[in-house]
């Protein structure tokens, strides 16, 4: 079983009265292995968070399948073994670092929530900062605690949107470590990302959309064994494009 299974997905978004539209994905098909790193390639506009928000039940498909470890998306209980990290995501300015995590933690009625929150605050490398408050944080320090929310419920599935936005040099070293451990530890992670640099160096298979459409998908060792990961998305993306003109 395939810890993400998508087959053939629509989603179209229309404007006001219906006098516009947007293809977001048309006919997309990806399949991502359990325990593996899997990354989401595209520029803006390719259709990225539209197939992140229909594997999350935040939006639905208008015709296709998404599947989260064997259920369908849709069902809520698909999520319960996910994590999932938003591009802009936002926590309570006005808590502590500890408090903002443990108040997540009684959402999901974990037990045990001080000795979790612990265990990832010195994960993400914020530990010294626990009683700061949220607002006094740093974008790159907002990234690492937005990275342990993610994490508090222990997920079977990972879902990262730019986890490495930012983040410095350093900061971006320290989650590549980190979803290499968690890889270890039989974790599935989903990324979708520009920083193809980092993708490169971190996922074991990539796919690439642009327009709504998959313009391939393999192994990161077979993409790039004549080219680097960042030529073979500008010539795809490049060509889609000049199809288009034609």
């Amino acid at each position: 079983m395939n810890a993400i299974e998508v087959r053939d997905l629509h989603k179209t978004y229309y404007g006001f009265l219906r006098r516009s539209k947007i293809e977001a994905l048309k006919g997309v098909s990806v399949s991502v292995k359990q325990g593996e790193i899997f990354g989401l390639l595209g520029p803006n506009g390719a259709g990225k968070t539209t197939l992140i928000k229909i594997l999350l039940g935040i939006a639905f498909a208008d015709r296709g399948k998404a599947l989260l470890l064997g259920r369908d998306s849709r069902d809520p209980r698909a999520r319960l073994h996910v994590g999932y990290l938003p591009e802009d995501h936002q926590l309570p300015e006005y808590l502590k670092a500890w408090r903002a995590l443990d108040f997540l933690a009684k959402l999901y009625g974990m037990h045990k929530r001080r000795s979790r929150v612990e265990e990832l605050l010195q994960l993400v490398g914020i530990a010294e900062r626990r009683n700061s408050k949220v607002k006094e944080f740093s974008k790159g320090m907002r990234q690492r605690l937005g990275i342990a929310q993610a994490l508090l419920n222990n997920p079977k599935v990972l879902i990262l949107d730019e986890p490495t936005a930012n983040l410095d040099p350093l900061g971006r070293k320290d989650v590549k470590d980190l979803l290499l451990h968690l890889k270890d530890q039989g974790t599935t992670v989903f990324i979708s990302s520009h920083v193809l640099t980092e993708i490169e160096r971190v996922c074991d298979r990539v796919a690439i959309l642009h327009k709504g459409q998959l313009l391939t998908e393999g192994t990161v060792d077979e993409l790039t064994r004549e080219k680097s990961l960042e030529d073979v998305f500008v010539e795809l993306i490049r060509g889609a494009e000049s199809l288009e003109t034609v």
